[in-house]
């Protein structure tokens, strides 16, 4: 498991934390196998000012990070890691990296959720939406009403469905839909010739594919038109 902390300067464990990880000056990577750390990295951040805080997080994320440990996080860029699969931990208290890591071992680290008891799962779902405005739109609705997951799941798949964002499945034709066409063909054919039309409809059928040659007189449709 690799874990990012942001740090005031590069020096590993002995660093001092940054109380902000979006203009973090640094990020200290640590490895933790079995409860111990077997890696240690310090990471110099981009510029905030040039790339913002999506920037930010994409930096974050591409450095194969699985958790962050900071002092605390916006929600926008909360639900954006989350989306990438990367859990966050809140510790306020501790200034040293080394430290805050043990505590993390040792489970002393809480994973952010996000406010008024929404979980990463209510995130996930609400990351669906695109458009930022409407998805903070529908985040309001989802704490107005005090939504559970299930709920706010199918709230939101309502909103995608009137922006016609969800994708409907195509019907996938099986062998009764087939003979449906073919029938309609074959009836069509019948109503021609009932009303003095001389068509023909001839039918093949392969192991491969159904062959179907409809064949009406030029004098019928000229007379038609």
């Amino acid at each position: 498991m690799k874990v990012a902390i942001p740090s005031e300067t590069g020096e590993g464990l002995t660093s001092i934390r940054s109380g902000h990880f979006g203009h973090t000056p640094w990020f200290t990577l640590v490895t933790i196998e079995d409860g111990q750390v077997t890696g240690v990295e310090s990471v110099k951040n981009v510029d905030h000012d040039e790339v913002g805080c999506g920037g930010v997080i994409e930096f974050a994320h591409n450095l194969g990070i699985d958790a962050m440990i900071c002092a605390g996080m916006g929600q926008p860029p909360f639900m954006r890691f989350t989306q990438y699969g990367v859990d966050i931990y809140l510790e306020q208290e501790t200034p040293m990296v080394g430290d805050v890591v043990n505590k993390f071992i040792a489970g002393d680290c809480a994973r952010m959720v996000l406010e008024n008891h929404l979980t990463e799962r209510h995130a996930r779902a609400l990351l669906r939406m695109e458009d930022p405005e409407k998805r903070m739109a529908a985040l309001k609705t989802v704490i107005a009403r005090k939504m559970n997951v299930a709920q706010t799941d199918t709230y939101i798949k309502s909103l995608l469905e009137q922006e016609g964002q969800v994708k409907r499945p195509k019907r996938t034709f099986i062998a009764k839909d087939v003979r449906l066409f073919l029938n309609t063909i074959d009836h069509a054919v019948q109503t021609m010739k009932e009303a003095g039309i001389g068509a023909a409809f001839q039918r093949k059928e392969t192991d491969e594919y159904y062959e179907c040659v409809v064949r009406i007189p030029k004098s019928a449709a000229h007379k038609a038109s």
